[in-house]
């Protein structure tokens, strides 16, 4: 259960630097039915195509992150 709960917090941190769907009233708008598949917004798409986000700032994906925080903790020892 701890697990879960931090990687909720590093999630919400991390917000803006991670695919994760940013805008979730435009998401639930595009859905037909509550059953139907959820398709991302508009702009997690363009940020998905552009590979950064509207700040400049490179995205990845959460355990892509997870790996890098990890390689630079190998490294600092």
């Amino acid at each position: 259960m701890l697990a879960y709960y931090v990687e909720w917090h590093m999630r919400e941190r991390l917000r803006e630097l991670l695919f994760d769907e940013d805008d979730h009233e435009a998401a639930q708008k595009s859905r037909r039915s509550v059953l139907a598949a959820a398709k991302r917004s508009k702009s997690a798409r363009d940020n998905d195509a552009a590979l950064c986000n509207k700040s400049g700032l490179p995205m990845q994906s959460f355990q892509d992150r997870l790996k890098n925080l990890a390689m630079l903790n190998r490294i600092t020892f």
